[in-house]
This record gives C-alpha cells, structure tokens and sequence, in this order.
C-alpha cells in the first residue's frame, strides 16, 4: 500500500501546474536550444512565488527557481560561480547541487536524484539573456524534503515545507495562515494626535521574556542581543527630532501581533524589527533585511523595498559583512499586519563562528544601530520629505 502511495505521490509531482490565463509563452534557450515554454503559476507555503524569472512546463514537467523559491521558504542559499553549484541551508538540513549533475549532496552525504530531476541553467531571452538555475517539483520532494500537491479539481500545485524558518515567534500559525485583506479594507493609518507633525518609528526588539530566539552556539540569547541594538538605536533616532517608540524596553514576553498592532494605533511612520538569524549550517553568514512586496499584501507600496534597501546599504558599507540582499517575506506578521513601511533587519548569523565573534566584538552592535539610523533618516530625505 504504501509503495502505491508513492507511486501516486511521485505521478502528481510530474504534473503540470495551471497556466495563467492570456499568459504568452516564454523565450527560454536550455541546451543550446531556444524554445517557446508556458509559464506557470507557484504556490508557496501559501503566497504566489514571483518572480521575473518566471517558473516554466518543460517535457511535461515544472521547472522553478531554485533561490526565490527556497528563500521564500526561509532558506540561506549561496550561488558558487566557479562551480555553478548552488548551497541551500534551511533548518537541520544543507544540500549542494550542481547544475546539469545528478549528484546531491544533503548534509555531507552524497546522494543521487534521477536524469529527469537534475538543475538546469536556463537563459531567459526576454530578460536581456539572464541566466537561472531552474529545478524540477521532483527535484523538491527528493533532495529538500518539500512537500508538493496537485489539486486536481482547482488545477493547481503547492509547495510547502510546513514552516516559515527564519522568524519563529512563538505563534506558528499567526506566520503560516497571515490574514487576508481586501481592498474594502484598506484604510490609511490613523496618526496619534499627540504626534502630529512628527516622524514617528516603532523600534521593534524581536522575540524576549519566555521567547529567547535564536540561541547562539556559545548560548548567547537573541532576544537579548535585538534589546541592546534597539536601545542603542532609540537614542540616534532621537537626536534626529524622531519620536521613537519601542514595542519593549526590557526583556519581557511580547505577543507577535501586539507589535504591528501598537505601530498602527499611533500611526507610525516606519517600522523597524530588529533581530539575528541562524541556521541549520555553520556556513551561512552575513545581513539580510526583509520586507513584504506590495504585490503580495494589498496595503503595501514601494516604498517597503526602499526602505530595506536604504537600511541593507548602510549596514553593508558600516560592517563589511556578507551581503545577502533584500528579500521578500509577505508571511511575516510584522511586515504584513503593519500599515506602515517596515521592514525587518536580519543582523547576522548566531550559528557562525565569524559572525558570532563580530557581534560580540566592542562596538559593533553600536556599528549596526548607527548603521540602521542612518537607512532609516536616507530613507526620509529621499522618499518621504
């Protein structure tokens, strides 16, 4: 019985998904050989995958990109030019791939995925010749462990790895079900009388009290570290004339919800999340910040990517670290539940030996505040003043 599962199981992965409507078909030249391919639409973990590298039906299989894909799910994910070999850590687990190989590695140990389930390099001609590493659904199941089905009635595939990994704050299923918003809804943040005629930021010092976060391989907690960079960045907001208002000033459990809640109640400007990251490999490194793109929630305009990118800039230029670039996170509560921009800073990995040793270096969580104030007064000279 459970061999004819997988068989059946096996059978709806090589499906294909549903084709948009009106969709033209691609340019995409794979093999030396340029071919027209249907572009198809992505669910993951609940929010359409979108990308300009726009996921494909080949030879009756769907091929999708393999970074946007698995960092929408939270994964850590390295492109090795030399090689053109790909690292993907997420949780416990680490695969390297290899394009057009059909040797895996996961977790150090090599395995091998059918001539059918192989990375490919596809070049996208109508993206002035772009090159992308696509995997096929099969390749997902087999190697990372997702799970992927095929709603036959609604035509439509999921992908799902059952969890969002980066930012766990204690209520799972306020990050895998965000709430839906129409556009009836939508309304304009109401402003706080008391500040009227002020920009107003809510420092957000993720997890704390029972949540301790991310717990760093000498056991440094988290939730500590996002307090002390968010008090050392109240102050510089300060002496710019800001109104900074903190979703908590000591170690203290906050629920998830409350943080986005207390921004819109007093009609905040910006939000800013502060947090660390950590992975299930010691290799991963380096700042991120996330935001959630205005083509996933209703209420958000462009202005969320530019003010991560104006933060990310200045913390690259202040550190030095690895720059792991500006990604999209509509899961998120605190990104998608505030009315205002926010985005969520992600100031390096916990589970690295070299980025543990950097925050924990004098003056470099100073280094960061100082950084992330600066993003922040950029990001209100040149798109809000």
């Amino acid at each position: 019985m459970k061999k004819l599962l997988a068989i059946i199981l096996l059978f709806t992965i090589l499906l294909p998904m549903q084709v948009h409507a009106g969709s033209a078909s691609m340019r995409i030249q794979l093999e030396g050989k340029n071919q027209n391919l249907a572009p198809v639409d992505v669910q993951v973990n609940g929010f359409t995958l979108r990308s300009k590298f726009r996921p494909y039906i080949h030879e009756n299989r769907t091929f999708v990109p393999i970074r946007e894909l698995t960092e929408l799910m939270g994964a850590n994910v390295d492109w090795h030019q030399e090689t053109h070999s790909v690292s993907i850590a997420m949780a416990d687990r680490e695969v390297m791939l290899r394009v057009d190989s059909p040797v895996v590695y996961v977790n150090g140990q090599q395995q091998t995925v059918d001539w059918d389930s192989i990375p490919r390099l596809a070049i996208y001609r109508d993206q002035k010749g772009e090159s992308k590493t696509m995997v096929p659904l099969r390749f997902l199941s087999e190697s990372l462990g997702f799970q992927v089905d095929w709603n036959q009635a609604k035509k439509v595939a999921t992908i799902s790895n059952g969890a969002v990994s980066i930012v766990e704050e204690k209520e799972p299923a306020a990050l895998e079900q965000p709430q839906e918003t129409t556009q009836a809804e939508v309304q304009p943040p109401k402003r706080d009388p008391r500040y009227d005629g002020k920009f107003v930021v809510v420092v957000d010092a993720g997890h704390g009290g029972k949540d301790v976060g991310a717990v760093a391989i000498d056991d440094t907690h988290e939730a500590d570290l996002n307090l002390e960079v968010a008090q050392l960045l109240k102050p510089l907001l300060e002496a710019r004339g800001y109104v900074v208002i903190m979703t908590r000033s000591s170690d203290t459990t906050t629920g998830l919800r409350s943080r986005p809640e207390l921004a819109n109640e007093v009609g905040a400007d910006v939000f800013m999340s502060i947090h660390f990251n950590s992975a299930g490999s010691e290799k991963a490194n380096g700042i991120e910040v996330l935001y959630a793109s205005e083509e996933d929630v209703e209420h958000k305009g462009p202005n969320e990517y530019r003010l991560a990118k104006e933060v990310l800039n200045e913390l690259i230029k202040a550190t030095g670290a690895n720059n792991r670039g500006i990604k999209n996170r509509p899961d998120l509560v605190v990104l998608n539940s505030t009315e205002m921009d926010a985005a969520l800073v992600e100031l390096g990995f916990l589970s690295n030996e070299e980025d543990l040793e950097q925050i924990q270096s004098p003056g470099y969580l100073k280094l960061m505040a100082q950084a992330i104030d600066r993003g922040i007064a950029n990001y209100k000279a040149k798109f809000v003043d």
